[in-house]
């Protein structure tokens, strides 16, 4: 499993959403996981990009807009890009991956659902960026 990305742009991305993704990545292993570890990411851009991650049904995953290799974080241009909420909800979901990497599909849709409503009471989200 491996992304194909032109260097040139994935550092760019990087340059562009490095910090924001930081804070991101921060907030959700501090506020909702409770957790110090320190995650690492990169960027793909889906428009320059050729996604060769296989799923289990061997066909190329090409709609992701995020996805974990390794216990690494890969987000998309696209997903940078959202409103706070989409953002996050995608950062808790590939966290819950990296953090439970046994876990279903459908368990971590799950447990994303019950983090992100349990950050959206909290009041530090609310005036978070």
């Amino acid at each position: 499993m491996a992304i194909c990305v032109n260097d040139f742009f994935r550092k760019k991305l990087k340059r562009r959403y490095g910090d924001k993704l930081q804070k991101y990545i921060d907030f959700a292993m501090n506020k909702v996981f409770k957790n110090k570890e320190k995650i690492s990411y990169d960027f793909f851009s889906e428009s320059l990009g050729i996604l060769t991650d296989i799923d289990k049904n061997n066909e190329i995953a090409d709609d992701k807009k995020a996805y974990v290799i390794n216990r690494k974080m890969y987000i998309s241009d696209w997903a940078m890009k959202q409103n706070k909420d989409v953002l996050m909800h995608i950062v808790i979901h590939e966290i819950i991956h990296i953090l439970n990497p046994e876990y279903t599909e459908e368990k971590v849709i799950e447990e994303t659902d019950k983090k992100f409503s349990k950050l959206r009471n909290l009041s530090e989200w609310k005036v978070f960026l």
